[in-house]
This record gives structure tokens, sequence and C-alpha cells, in this order.
């Protein structure tokens, strides 16, 4: 951006000058300039994109290690309770 404005102030100075063929390749190295800016910013969202699908799929892993182990200990929890226990809890007289 910055190198931008120092050739299009080249350009305007070279138009005052008359000096035409210079003051082209100074709107031609502004022009390149512009783009290479935009391609880095085009360059930045694509990663930032990146970066938030890998943080998801991080998240996302651990939580699924989190719930293997739930599922692991309601298993283990559900083999040393009696199935009648279950089904009906005793109920709490007044």
């Amino acid at each position: 951006m910055k190198e931008e404005k120092v050739q299009k102030k080249k350009v305007k100075q070279a138009i005052e000058k008359g000096n035409m063929d210079g003051a082209r390749i100074y709107a031609q190295n502004a022009i390149r300039k512009k783009n290479e800016s935009q391609n880095y910013l085009r360059l930045a969202s694509r990663l930032d994109a990146v970066s938030a699908r890998m943080d998801t799929a991080l998240k996302m892993n651990k939580v699924t290690k989190t719930m293997g182990n739930v599922v692991g200990s309601m298993d283990s929890i559900l083999k040393t309770m009696s199935v009648e226990k279950v089904k009906n809890p005793k109920k709490k007289k007044n």
C-alpha cells in the first residue's frame, strides 16, 4: 500500500515534468503493487479460514474422545447395576 502511494507520486511528478515514458513505468509499478497487496489480503483470508477449520477439527476431536470416555464409564456403571433398579427406582416414602 505504501509502495503504491510512492509510485503514484512518482507518476504525478513525471507527468508534471513531461516524462510520459517514466510516468507509464511508474503507473505500471503502482498497479503491480496494488495487485500484490490484494493477493496478500486474499492469502491472509484463506489462511484464516484454514486456521478456523483446523481449530474446529481439534475441538471436535477432543469432544469425540471425551464422549468415548463417558460412554465407556457409563457402560462399566451399567454392568454393575441391576436392570431392575434402573427400571424401577425406589420411591421415596413421605
